[in-house]
């Protein structure tokens, strides 16, 4: 789906304040709503990626990001 796109391209944005904002409407559109966490399944991979706080520069890596990545992680179980 399109939403689902969307999503995906502001988890990747090299803008960090967008991937923020993402995470947490992500995390918000899940909680509770099955049909959601089933639909932003494919999103797991990503999320754990961000959740490792991986990233090879540390000026990219922000403990908020991977606190958010872990919480939306959270909301799909």
């Amino acid at each position: 789906p399109a939403e689902a796109q969307g999503s995906t391209s502001q988890l990747t944005s090299p803008d960090g304040g967008t991937r923020l904002r993402a995470l947490r409407d992500l995390k918000n559109q899940v909680i509770g709503n099955k049909f959601k966490k089933l639909q932003h399944l494919h999103l797991v991979p990503l999320l754990l990626e961000l959740a490792s706080n991986s990233s090879s520069s540390p000026a990219q890596q922000d403990p908020e990001l991977q606190i958010q990545a872990i919480a939306t992680l959270g909301s799909l179980a």
